[in-house]
């Protein structure tokens, strides 16, 4: 049974992972990529679901229109088959 840990990332695009002027990952990019490795880990696993992913991670949608339809929100994660991906629009 899935548990639900609570996830939950700013839209990816809004993180700088690297500081330009130094070259060195942000602590921001740092938690992110943590949390972006636990989620995955979970999914693999299929024992928590973090609050990332707004339906059970054995619902699997073909595209962005199927994900809308069942209410994951532009910038959450779904799965497609064996692929996670991001709703875009």
């Amino acid at each position: 049974m899935a548990t639900n840990t609570g996830l939950t990332l700013p839209p990816l695009q809004s993180i700088q992972f690297i500081d330009p002027s130094s070259g060195q990952l942000t602590p921001m990019g740092l938690t992110a990529l943590q949390k972006i490795v636990t989620a995955i880990q979970a999914l693999q696993d299929g024992t928590v679901l973090p609050a990332y992913f707004p339906t059970p991670t054995s619902t699997s949608c073909a595209n962005d229109g199927a994900a809308e339809a069942i209410g994951v929100k532009v910038g959450q994660l779904y799965r497609n088959g064996s692929v996670i991906q991001e709703r875009i629009i």
